[in-house]
């Protein structure tokens, strides 16, 4: 459409400079023929506008197709609806994360948000058959590996990192590594210090250029990690954090609604949050700004009950869902979170 706007405009321009260079240069013709000449050559330009609108029973009957397509691909055991989490009982409340749209992510540091991040995207291949794509702007690709390395062996990931293993701790991360590597096929890109235009840009050449054999998909899934310490915007009329982070969050729902994906945005939050003991109640405890909460469809909420008391199960966690525009909201979902193998799942999978 851009392109079609920007086309007409040049037409325009080019047939009205030639006329006035001409009336510049032409001492026979009077004003009133070139206002003629202009009248006609502009009546002749194609000024189609293309229809933006879409018949109702159009889309009805698509989503109809889409249901029958939908329930069948169901019924052979096939992940249908919203992307995959990977935790049942969220997945359960939410139908997964919206396609078209973001889903909101809050925790404070320490609280499990790139334990998260991983899982959605193991979830996302393990289910959907979809290659994620993870934006770090936090960890480095080693890191990932190792995380990746103390989900799939099941051994602390400080360990793997400090080469501080036993014989048989060393034989059980080769072992598990090896035979699981092939069912991570998350891309991860290190990405501090690139600009979300850089990031979108990223994601629509990716997904051109269409998955891999074997899989279903690439980039149905956008995790980004985190939302805060993506660089400003280089407009000049972005003069402070929160003009910031609304234009990169601007950028970002754009970016999900063109390409029709999901996009796990995770974020950090305010300072009040743990002055109230770590429980997020509503999108608006993201730090630096609400847009990220205003456009999002879905908010989830990370709570780790033994950062405010030592006697709480280490383990132990609940996922919020604070905002869901799809169902019910102000749902606490408890789950198995052990941060040494960042692993996350259901209490009772």
């Amino acid at each position: 459409d851009e392109l079609h706007w920007y086309a007409r405009k040049r037409a325009v321009v080019s047939v009205l400079s030639d006329l006035h260079q001409r009336a510049i240069r032409s001492d026979r013709e009077s004003g009133e023929d070139v206002l003629l000449e202009a009248i006609t050559k502009l009546q002749r330009l194609d000024t189609r506008v293309i229809d933006p609108t879409v018949c109702l029973s159009d889309l009805m009957l698509a989503e109809v197709a889409d249901l029958e397509r939908d329930m069948a691909a169901a019924e052979r055991g096939e992940w249908t609806g919203g992307m995959p989490t990977g935790i049942r009982k969220l997945d359960e409340n939410t139908g997964g994360m919206p396609l078209g749209s973001v889903t909101l992510f809050l925790g404070e540091t320490g609280s499990g948000k790139s334990t998260l991040a991983m899982q959605l995207c193991r979830a996302a291949w393990a289910e959907a058959g979809d290659i994620p794509l993870l934006f770090s702007y936090e960890d480095g690709k080693r890191s990932f590996a190792r995380r990746a390395l103390g989900q799939e062996s099941g051994i602390p990931t400080f360990k793997i990192g400090a080469r501080k293993l036993t014989t048989n701790e060393l034989r059980q991360v080769i072992v598990q590594g090896m035979r699981n590597a092939g069912q991570r096929r998350e891309r991860i890109a290190k990405f501090r210090g690139e600009t979300v235009d850089n990031l979108c840009q990223t994601v629509r050449r990716l997904r051109s250029v269409g998955p891999p054999p074997g899989a279903k998909s690439i980039g149905r899934l956008v995790v980004i990690d985190y939302f805060q310490v993506i660089p400003k915007p280089r407009e000049r009329w972005i003069n402070s954090t929160p003009e910031a982070l609304a234009e990169i969050s601007q950028r970002i729902e754009d970016l999900a609604a063109t390409e029709d994906i999901a996009v796990a945005l995770f974020a950090q939050v305010k300072d009040e949050v743990k002055e109230r003991g770590g429980v997020i109640t509503d999108v608006r405890d993201c730090a630096d700004g609400r847009a990220a909460g205003k456009g999002c469809k879905l908010g989830i909420g990370i709570y780790r009950p033994a950062m405010y008391d030592q006697n709480a199960d280490p383990k132990a966690g609940k996922l919020l869902i604070v905002k869901n525009n799809q169902g019910q909201s102000n749902v606490a979902v408890d789950v198995y979170l052990d941060l040494a193998t960042h692993t996350i799942r259901d209490v009772n999978p």
